[in-house]
């Protein structure tokens, strides 16, 4: 397959001046080399896109996937990380990990603790600080813990998340509010043992890897995996596979498929859960983006303990999300709508560089006269829209206008070599008489093309002609006379009678 990575490279941001905890969920350049030469050991070929607006401008210029590997986080909002999900979709092209949906509502804590809780996941009792005021509305049981709303790998967790008064709610959700710019999420402190969940797969076909615990070391800051701990976890945090023998890691997994499918992740992902003071699991938050680099990211370290390579990892969330490659192309909306074509305003025909190989398809049309008749007015909205629909199914759409200059049109087929013409020719410089000329020129240079062949086109374009042929075929059609009959008085029918030229269509000619 042909597969795209979509990634926000660190060091990018980090040069347009952004710091080292702003950029801390965007990947090492290290990272994206691990993926790609994984799915190049699996025998695919392989594209870095980038974040989400060089894949626009990709797209813009008609560059398509079968699939498209996205660990990009996104840089704003709230729905940061559903950014590349929502374009892909808008383009139907398929990817992994979770959709738009999903990849908001897991980055927006206190939605997602709300809707675990409707899915009878428990999780820690919680409030939202908006507001400064908002603090005196806090009704929780001491000690408590505080961290924004919507960040991730531990962005605002420090020592001081752990709250046992109400002065240090007040001091640290000001703190937070005015760092982050966004709510602050207050829950009830869990002191238990905390695990993270690696999963594989999407709904009922999702089997959890393991739960690796994270153990804090003596030098390490107490209570709280805080952002300064996981910076610096080789030194602070020991990471121990669980014993699924254990009751509390069989339950804490439990808790994880639940969540992971209740909540609809796909492909691969992981589930913090920490436990109460009585031992209970507790959902903490799910990441369905999770990190993949192969030597600091907890999900492929969490594999590593289970025996499981990178290269496997990949394969399996390849292999997950190649379910939902269709099985036959799907023919994307380019402008039509069930409106008259004449109050539309046409797309452009594809002019930017296209992949090489990319199949060509020419588009073989007469030249356009500027003041000609509104049959010649349409056909440039043609050749927009078909222009528009063949890049949409991936070809190489390239439009050609034509003369009676036929001698400049071969020279221009074969310069071209396309895999395809084609062909909507209905005049040579507005002389309807001559468009079976387009079809008899392919004929004669070997190029296949779409629509009848010169003798049909030929017979088609004068109605007296095709009325003949089909009468010589026993098919009917209504009575009429030539202009040399009508001159000659030799006209066998009465009236009414409609007048209207040999060699035009669309009406041309017809008025009242």
């Amino acid at each position: 397959m042909k597969i795209g990575i979509t990634y926000d490279l660190r060091q990018e941001y980090l040069d347009l001046g952004l710091d080292e905890e702003e950029t801390v969920e965007f990947d090492r350049i290290d990272t994206v080399e691990a993926i790609e030469g994984a799915l190049r050991s699996m025998g695919h070929e392989v594209d870095r896109i980038g974040n989400v607006r060089r894949l626009i401008e990709r797209l813009s210029r008609r560059h398509r996937w079968d699939l498209v590997f996205n660990i990009a986080e996104g840089l704003y909002g709230f729905g940061r990380e559903a950014q590349v999900p929502a374009v892909l979709d808008a383009y139907a092209i398929p990817y992994t990990f979770s959709d738009p949906m999903v990849c908001a509502i897991a980055l927006h804590k206190p939605t997602c603790n709300r809707l675990m809780r409707d899915l009878g996941v428990p999780t820690a009792d919680f409030a939202v600080v908006s507001r400064l005021e908002d603090v005196d509305s806090v009704n929780l049981p001491f000690p408590l813990f505080a961290k924004p709303v919507a960040e991730g790998t531990s962005k605002g967790v420090t020592a001081c998340s752990m709250i046992t008064s109400r002065e240090e709610l007040f001091e640290t959700s000001k703190k937070l509010l005015l760092k982050f710019n966004q709510p602050v999420l207050i829950e009830t402190y869990l002191p238990g043992r905390e695990f993270t969940v690696g999963i594989l797969g999407t709904g009922d076909e999702a089997v959890a890897l393991g739960a690796m615990e994270v153990i804090l070391n003596e030098r390490a800051e107490k209570g709280v995996y805080s952002y300064h701990n996981k910076a610096h976890y080789e030194d602070l945090v020991e990471y121990r596979l669980g014993d699924p023998s254990d009751p509390l890691v069989a339950r804490t997994i439990e808790l994880a498929l639940a969540a992971w499918r209740g909540l609809g992740c796909r492909d691969a992902g992981r589930v913090d859960v920490r436990a109460d003071s009585d031992g209970n699991p507790r959902f903490l938050e799910v990441n369905p983006l999770a990190g993949l680099n192969p030597d600091i990211s907890d999900l492929p370290i969490l594999a590593k303990l289970t025996g499981m390579s990178y290269r496997e990892l990949v394969e399996r969330i390849v292999a997950s999300a190649s379910r939902r490659i269709p099985t036959k192309p799907l023919v994307l909306p380019v402008g039509l709508s069930s409106s008259n074509s004449r109050n539309q305003k046409a797309p452009k025909a594809p002019r930017a560089s296209v992949p090489r190989g990319t199949p060509r398809v020419v588009i073989m049309h007469e030249k356009l006269e500027p003041h000609a008749a509104l049959d010649f007015k349409e056909l440039e909205e043609q050749v927009a829209f078909v222009s528009s629909a063949l890049s949409e199914l991936g070809y190489h759409a390239i439009p050609l206008k034509v003369t009676l200059d036929l001698r400049s049109a071969a020279h221009a087929l074969r310069r071209l070599r396309p895999a395809l013409v084609f062909n909507m020719v209905e005049t040579l410089d507005r002389q309807g008489g001559l468009s079976h000329l387009a079809p008899a020129l392919l004929d004669r240079l070997g190029v296949p093309y779409t629509g009848c062949g010169p003798e049909t086109m030929l017979l088609t374009t004068n109605k007296v002609a095709t009325k003949r042929m089909l009468l010589l075929a026993g098919i009917p059609t209504p009575a009429f006379a030539t202009d040399e009959e009508v001159a000659t008085g030799c006209v066998g029918f009465d009236p009414p009678y409609i007048i209207k030229a040999v060699w035009e269509d669309a009406s041309i000619g017809l008025d009242e």
